[in-house]
């Protein structure tokens, strides 16, 4: 994550501006916690990627595997004992799902040529460049990646923390990537001069989507 993203961030659950604290920074923040001093809420970042969760513990639920997979990756005292406490309180659930994220970032990945895409980009080189802009279900960021050479300040959200980690192999200091739910408010209040979602309407009712969107977008 880039410190700078920190200026866009905000608590999911109240609103309220993210403290950090770094563990491990290079170029980006590598490993940390975002915390809200109002409500208490945790979010940690692990190789560079934030997880905007309101549930860390149930996001783990849902993927054991990677919840082992990040335990094993982090160095940090407080990265270990935070995820330790998460796996703990995690319910076994009978459907991992991080075999299906994984499988479906390959997929992504063998498309990346695909005509789709083209349609998509040609369609966004006539619209004005824009300040601000965020793509729901980025994947592996196909797209964002695209917006990120002419526009401004672009965010990707996608609640595949494997779909992420292959989008943030493509380093840009204008874009960033968040694990996140579709749902949920990470920017806050933030508007936006462009919103992009494809791909995403078999995830969430329609209706409720596009009035979420329409109140984060500046026209």
């Amino acid at each position: 994550m880039y410190e700078s993203s920190l200026n866009f961030l905000r608590c999911i659950r109240c609103g309220s501006k993210l403290e950090i604290d770094v563990f491990r920074k290079e170029r980006e923040i590598e490993e940390g916690i975002l915390e809200c001093k109002r409500c208490s809420m945790c979010f940690p970042i692990i190789q560079k990627i934030p997880v905007m969760w309101d549930d860390f513990s149930k996001y783990i639920s849902e993927r054991i595997m990677l919840g082992g997979k990040l335990f094993r990756s982090v160095s940090h005292d407080k990265m270990k004992k935070f995820l330790k406490h998460a796996l703990s309180n995690s319910k076994r659930n009978t459907g991992d799902r991080t075999t299906l994220e994984e499988r479906w970032s390959k997929i992504y990945q063998k498309s990346q040529k695909s005509r789709f895409y083209s349609v998509i980009k040609n369609e966004l080189d006539v619209l004005p460049k824009s300040k601000l802009v965020l793509e729901y279900g980025c994947s592996i960021g196909i797209m964002s990646s695209i917006l990120a050479n002419s526009n401004q300040n672009v965010f990707g959200i996608d609640r595949s923390f494997s779909a992420i980690s292959i989008a943030k192999k493509t380093q840009k200091e204008n874009l960033d990537y968040f694990v996140a739910d579709l749902m949920s408010d990470v920017f806050g209040k933030t508007k936006f001069d462009l919103i992009l979602a494809l791909n995403v309407l078999e995830l969430v009712e329609p209706e409720d989507l596009l009035k979420h969107i329409s109140q984060q977008i500046s026209n």
